[in-house]
């Protein structure tokens, strides 16, 4: 027989206990973590290291030395750290709603893995980055969704981010979140770099695709500018693509302001979301229809991919 409780489980009071601890331990969490961050490698924060990197010059193309070789290990305590945060923010999520609104259940899963493995990485700075990532990029998802609906061209699942979307989004970046810690030293600014700008590119593409779809009042294939609906593959719009720009700018623009970069970034990384999306339409006009196996989540991943290889290009340079 199934153990049935007296009375139901009352939820409220445990959301607002975790909605008022959650703030408070992650301010501790992050002050802490941060002066650690800082003290173990200066070398790591492109704040101590603006774009002087040269990559060109005869001296970095010298094999690293034995010193510089020498990998990072992840600390038990910091591991520990990421698992007790994530544990925290996700149950804030799920007690309030929220996580209903934008993951499904598989997709909260896979987010809960990625957030462990980018505080592991880069700390909290480089976790609230991809964070702040998946609300605005939910948010613009929602402009205008019952009109985009009725038009068959919203999001499936009402903009809920399952695995694929996960992993579509922000797999170049987990790679260059990984490579940034394993890397010597001298090389971790340009993978900081293109984790930077891989989620400054998916966030601009986002806020293309979305307000094009909603306030986009002529859209036109980017390949031949013919005049075509919204929410065509490829399509483009004046709106669509001011609203990309302006989307671009809102992470690296938060970067300098946390300390995880500076302003030169900026630029690099709006330059570096430009093109990427320009070239992830003219895939989508191309050559998305044809091919059954170019998914959109692939699309999306080949669109980081080159936004970050743009942005660390530039850094090479």
């Amino acid at each position: 027989k199934k153990l049935k409780l007296e009375a139901p489980f009352d939820k409220s009071n445990m959301k607002k206990s975790i909605l008022i601890l959650t703030p408070f331990l992650l301010l501790i969490s992050a002050y802490e973590h941060a002066s650690t961050f800082i003290k173990r490698s200066s070398k790591h924060i492109l704040t101590n290291q603006p774009l002087k990197f040269k990559f060109g010059s005869k001296s970095a193309r010298k094999f690293p030395s034995k010193q510089s070789m020498t990998l990072l290990p992840i600390m038990p305590n910091l591991a520990v750290e990421s698992l007790a945060v994530n544990s925290i923010g996700f149950s804030a999520l799920i007690f309030s709603g929220l996580a209903d609104k934008m993951l499904t259940k598989e997709g909260c899963v896979h987010s809960f893995v990625l957030g462990n493995l980018l505080w592991t990485t880069l700390g909290w700075q480089g976790w609230s980055i991809c964070t702040l990532y998946l609300f605005l990029g939910s948010l613009v998802t929602k402009i205008r969704i019952k009109e985009k609906q009725s038009k068959g061209i919203a999001e499936g699942r009402g903009g809920k981010r399952g695995p694929e979307n996960v992993w579509g989004s922000a797999l170049t970046g987990a790679i260059c979140a990984l490579l940034s810690y394993f890397t010597p030293l001298e090389y971790g600014p340009i993978f900081k770099l293109g984790f930077l700008a891989s989620l400054a590119t998916k966030l601009g593409d986002t806020f293309s695709s979305e307000i094009g779809k909603a306030f986009g009042k002529r859209t036109f294939l980017i390949t031949n500018f013919k005049a075509v609906s919204p929410g065509t593959e490829g399509a483009v719009s004046v709106e669509g693509t001011l609203a990309g720009v302006l989307g671009s700018l809102i992470l690296p623009l938060y970067s300098t302001f946390i300390g995880f970069s500076n302003l030169r970034v900026v630029w690099v990384c709006a330059l570096s979301a430009f093109f990427a999306n320009a070239f992830e339409s003219y895939v989508g006009a191309k050559f998305q229809k044809n091919y059954d196996w170019l998914s959109n989540e692939l699309v999306n991943f080949i669109n980081t991919l080159v936004g970050a290889c743009i942005a660390m290009g530039i850094l090479w340079l």
